[in-house]
């Protein structure tokens, strides 16, 4: 499969990845009584909103990409060295995650996943 993506779209989503890079949180967790909500930094969500505009955030068989996507969360240096490829089907299993199990990314964020992901990402982009 090959993805291509604009010059002006990967520099929104370069842009984006900077400034959430620069950022000391990317979430807060509020608790109301039993219900506890996780409010993600808009600049992580102007993020995905722009791999979702651009097709970087894509359909294909996300789930039989679990296993590779568990590799690359405890073996950091995989992640150090994914492609873009990689990273797309990876930011998609988060986002489908995220969607099916509320406060996924909070996890990747503070096990330090999430962070590495999105430096991979500038780098390349």
């Amino acid at each position: 499969m090959s993805f291509s993506i604009k010059s002006s779209e990967a520099g929104k989503l370069r842009a984006f990845a900077v400034q959430l890079m620069a950022k000391e949180s990317w979430y807060e967790r509020q608790q109301f009584e039993e219900l506890v909500v996780f409010r993600y930094d808009d600049l992580l969500f102007g993020m995905l909103d722009v791999m979702r505009n651009t097709d970087f955030i894509y359909e294909f068989d996300w789930m039989g990409f679990g296993k590779q996507a568990e590799q690359l969360v405890a073996k950091p240096e995989l992640l150090a060295v994914a492609d873009l490829e990689t990273l797309r089907k990876l930011f998609t299993a988060h986002s489908r995650n995220e969607s099916l199990n509320d406060g996924h990314l909070a996890d990747m964020i503070d096990d330090g996943h999430l962070k590495l992901a999105v430096k991979r990402l500038t780098q390349l982009l």
